[in-house]
């Protein structure tokens, strides 16, 4: 166990995440996570992974660590193992989804995927413990692999019918969902991924299942030229009615924003008609509507409206006005295809949308602001079109 531990140059690595913390000492705290004492745990995985904003972080002897912590977790003796797996999940989420800011930290992050990587067969057979928790973590670092998507889909799936616990479902679905998404635009056309979300999109007996089968089922769209007949009917009912469904006066208004938002990007790969449709909704709060324009617009928009700050932004609550911290504007536009000014001209008859000043026009489409301005933009641009 650990037998390479000590084979390792440690204290060539200098410091380890934070100042007074050196490499050399990584062993003395991969060992302290064979303790049973939960402040020794939890004080080795503070030192090795980081905590707060630095947890995940990776730095040049994260990848030498990782290795041990994947032995550990393999080990019935180990304590914690659900801490074990958070951490791993913290270092992939970074290294998957964050931004390199050099080539010398894009080299740490492929060093890092490179290591569970060569540890995906240990995972897949994770994947089958029977601890519910560990097969949680284990799904939900499997979707974060998307290097080695083609492999691991059809490892979902299979355990996907072997699994009873709705919850553990609904992990393995949204896992699906990252690495469909991944997947190059030939492989997201195989039947066998399509005909198995829309048979649980069609008989599944849990409503939640279902949603997380429809929201995975839209990343087997081509971005230009989909073939929506390939989808359940039932894809933009299940999306439309989760999103009418949560309440925007819980107390977790941050959560339930993403939440919303992440149903209208989905709803934004399907066919315009349905946000339109969902736009006139009698029901929608002032914060919804303003999430639907702006998702009809994007959908009209997104060539001109680049797809990560899009979706990553959360607007601020400002004196009764919804605005987006200013970055960088998008090119202002001069013409407008079609469906822009059909968009446009809808979102101008909706009084409503207006009662909340915003800066979301222009922050992400390079639009006026003002109903007044972007009626007369849109009458300029039809006479230049």
């Amino acid at each position: 166990m650990l037998n390479n531990l000590h084979n390792i140059d440690w204290g060539s690595f200098g410091n380890h995440i934070y100042v007074q913390h050196f490499a050399r000492d990584i062993p003395v705290y991969i060992l302290q996570l064979q303790s049973d004492d939960a402040e020794m745990h939890e004080e080795a995985l503070t030192f090795l992974f980081g905590s707060g904003q630095e947890a995940g972080d990776i730095y040049p002897a994260t990848s030498f660590i990782l290795p041990f912590i994947i032995e550990l977790i393999q080990d019935e003796k180990t304590s914690y193992k659900d801490d074990l797996f958070f951490a791993m999940l913290n270092v992939l989420n970074v290294a998957a989804e964050g931004t390199p800011t050099s080539i010398a930290a894009m080299r740490l992050r492929v060093s890092v995927y490179n290591v569970f990587k060569q540890s995906l067969s240990v995972l897949l057979r994770l994947m089958e413990e029977k601890t519910e928790s560990t097969r949680e973590c284990v799904i939900e670092l499997l979707g974060l692999m998307t290097d080695d998507a083609e492999i691991i889909i059809p490892k979902l799936m299979s355990q996907f019918l072997m699994e009873t616990s709705v919850n553990i479902q609904c992990i393995i679905l949204g896992s699906l969902k990252l690495l469909f998404r991944a997947l190059p635009r030939h492989a997201k056309r195989q039947d066998g991924c399509i005909l198995f979300l829309n048979n649980i999109i069609e008989i599944h007996s849990s409503q939640e299942v279902r949603l997380s089968a429809a929201k995975a089922s839209v990343e087997l769209l081509w971005v230009v030229n989909p073939q929506y007949d390939d989808l359940s009917p039932h894809v933009a009912k299940l999306l439309t009615e989760s999103f009418l469904t949560i309440q925007h006066l819980s107390e977790d208004v941050t959560n339930i924003f993403y939440q919303s938002q992440s149903l209208l990007y989905d709803l934004s790969r399907l066919e315009p008609e349905h946000l339109f449709r969902l736009l006139e909704h009698p029901a929608l709060t002032d914060i919804q509507l303003h999430l639907v324009g702006r998702s009809l617009l994007y959908r009209a928009f997104q060539m001109h409206s680049d797809v990560y700050i899009h979706w990553s932004y959360m607007p601020l609550h400002y004196q009764s006005g919804l605005y987006y911290q200013v970055t960088g504007r998008p090119t202002p536009l001069r013409t407008l295809t079609p469906l822009q000014q059909r968009v446009c001209q809808t979102i101008l008859l909706v009084d409503r949308i207006w009662r909340m000043p915003t800066n979301m026009f222009s922050f992400f489409f390079g639009l006026p602001d003002t109903q007044h301005q972007l009626r007369k933009f849109v009458e300029q641009a039809k006479k230049s079109s």
